[in-house]
């Protein structure tokens, strides 16, 4: 049986977050891919998260933190 889903989006977030850090953690080569993509740009942004249709979030985005 599977636990219940957190009612509070903010639980679910850190869940997912959690789920996602030990899934990397068990790929070194993407978790060394995803660590050198997502970094900070002159202005203090995530290149890795750049988009043309929005501006990326300010570093350390969630990947970056995900894969320390």
């Amino acid at each position: 049986m599977t636990a219940a889903a957190p009612r509070d989006p903010d639980q679910r977030s850190f869940r997912l977050l959690g789920e996602a850090a030990e899934i990397i953690t068990g790929w070194p080569l993407v978790r060394e891919r995803l660590r050198a993509a997502h970094v900070p740009d002159a202005e203090g942004r995530c290149r890795g998260c750049a988009s043309q249709t929005r501006s990326a979030p300010h570093w350390p985005c969630a990947l970056a933190l995900v894969c320390r």
